[in-house]
C-alpha cells in the first residue's frame, strides 16, 4: 500500500503533495489552488510526456460544462508559470507545444525513495533514474541562480514602468514651471482704451468730476463768455447750466449722495458755494467767503477747502449748512494742483 509520502513529488526547490494539492517552495506553502494546481498535477504524473489540451479539458471540466475552454486553460497555465517563476519563451518547467498541449521538462523526484523521474525521449515515457544517476545529473546540470528562481519577474518590469512614469511627470512639471515663469515675465500688452467725447461746447471745459452714481459729470465751461458750472448726462442729451450770474463759477465737486455740488465762485468777494445738482434759481448757498477746490468728506457732513492760511470744515446739521471754524493751521507745504497732498503743522487754535 502506498504511503502518504509517496504522494509528494519534488522538482528543483518545489514540492507538490498530490493528495492535498499543496505546492511548497523551500517548505513554504504557495497560494496556488484550483485549475493551475490540477494542471501541474497532471504534468507531474507524466513528466517528459505531452499532455494534450483535450486531455486537460476532460480532466478539468465535465462534458456538459459550458465554458470558454481555451481562455480558461491559458489562464490556468499562465498562473501556474507565475507561481513557478517560469517563462513561456524560455521554459524551465512547463513547455508549450503549440496547438497540441504541454510537457513538464524539469527532473522530478519522488519524496519517499529519492528516485527521480527525468524526461526521456524513448517512446515519450518518463524513466525512473537511480539516485546516483540523479546526483550525477544534478551535479552536471548548472544550478539556477537566485535570479532564475525569482517567482515572478513581472515586479521588476512594473518597477521600471513606474520609474519611467515618475520621470515623465517630473519632466512635464519642469516644462510647465519654465513655461509659467516665462509667461509671468512677459510684460502685459498696453490696454487700448477708446476715448469718448462727452461735451461739444465752444470754448474751454475744465474741472470735470463724476457724480457718485456715474451717470453725470459736472464741469466748468466758458462758452457763454464766463465760467459757469454745467452738468452733462453720460448717455447723451443737452448739458444743464447750474450756475448763473456775473461772477466766474468753477472747481465743482459732487456731494457723496449726489444731491449737491460744491464749487468756487468769484462773484463779489468770492467764496465756496453749494447748489442742487440739477440747479435751481436762488438755490445757491454760500458757505465760506474763502477757499478753493472744495472737496466733500465721505459722510457729506464737511467740505475740505484749500486756503493759504486756514483749513475750514463747514459742517451740516439737519440739512442746514453752517460755517464752523474747526482749526487754524500753519501751512508748511503748498498745493501744486487741486487735491494734491498737503503738508501741515497744526497749531490747533480753536475759533
Amino acid at each position: 500500500m502506498e504511503t502518504r509520502s509517496n504522494h509528494r513529488v519534488r522538482f528543483k526547490t518545489f514540492e507538490l503533495d498530490l493528495s492535498s494539492r499543496e505546492l511548497r517552495r523551500n517548505s513554504v506553502r504557495l497560494k496556488l489552488q484550483g485549475q493551475p494546481v490540477e494542471v501541474l498535477a497532471m504534468l507531474l504524473e507524466r513528466p517528459g510526456e505531452v499532455v494534450t489540451r483535450d486531455e486537460m479539458r476532460r480532466r478539468l471540466w465535465p462534458e456538459d460544462a459550458f465554458v470558454d475552454f481555451e481562455h480558461s486553460l491559458n489562464s490556468a497555465v499562465r498562473r501556474l508559470r507565475e507561481a513557478l517563476g517560469d517563462n513561456a519563451e524560455d521554459p524551465r518547467f512547463v513547455e508549450t507545444l503549440p496547438r497540441l498541449g504541454y510537457r513538464f521538462i524539469a527532473p522530478v523526484q519522488a519524496a519517499a525513495d529519492g528516485a527521480a523521474k527525468t524526461p526521456s525521449s524513448q517512446n515519450g515515457q518518463g524513466v525512473l533514474a537511480a539516485p546516483d544517476a540523479t546526483v550525477k545529473s544534478q551535479a552536471e546540470t548548472p544550478q539556477p541562480t537566485h535570479s532564475e528562481e525569482t517567482p515572478n519577474p513581472h515586479p521588476k518590469r512594473r518597477h521600471a514602468i513606474l520609474a519611467a512614469c515618475c520621470a515623465c511627470i517630473l519632466l512635464l512639471g519642469a516644462v510647465w514651471f519654465v513655461y509659467y515663469r516665462w509667461r509671468v515675465n512677459i510684460p502685459a500688452p498696453p490696454v487700448q482704451r477708446a476715448l469718448t467725447r462727452l461735451t461739444s461746447d465752444d470754448g474751454l471745459q475744465t474741472g470735470a468730476t463724476w457724480s457718485p452714481d456715474g451717470r453725470y459729470i459736472a464741469y466748468a465751461s466758458d462758452h457763454g463768455g464766463k465760467f459757469d458750472i454745467w452738468v452733462q448726462q453720460i448717455n447723451g442729451g443737452d448739458p444743464i447750466q447750474i450756475t448763473k450770474g456775473p461772477g466766474q463759477n468753477w472747481q465743482p465737486d459732487w456731494s457723496p449722495d449726489g444731491q449737491y455740488i460744491a464749487y468756487r465762485s468769484e462773484e463779489g468777494d468770492g467764496g465756496i458755494y453749494i447748489t442742487p445738482a440739477l440747479g435751481g434759481v436762488g438755490q445757491q448757498r454760500k458757505i465760506a467767503s474763502f477757499g478753493f477746490y472744495p472737496h466733500w468728506s465721505p459722510d457729506g457732513s464737511r467740505i475740505l477747502v484749500q486756503s493759504n492760511v486756514n483749513k475750514f470744515s463747514p459742517e451740516t446739521s439737519n440739512g442746514q449748512i453752517r460755517n464752523r471754524c474747526q482749526a487754524k493751521m500753519q501751512l508748511s507745504g503748498f498745493f501744486a494742483k487741486p487735491f494734491q497732498l498737503l503738508l501741515f503743522e497744526p497749531s490747533l487754535i480753536l475759533c
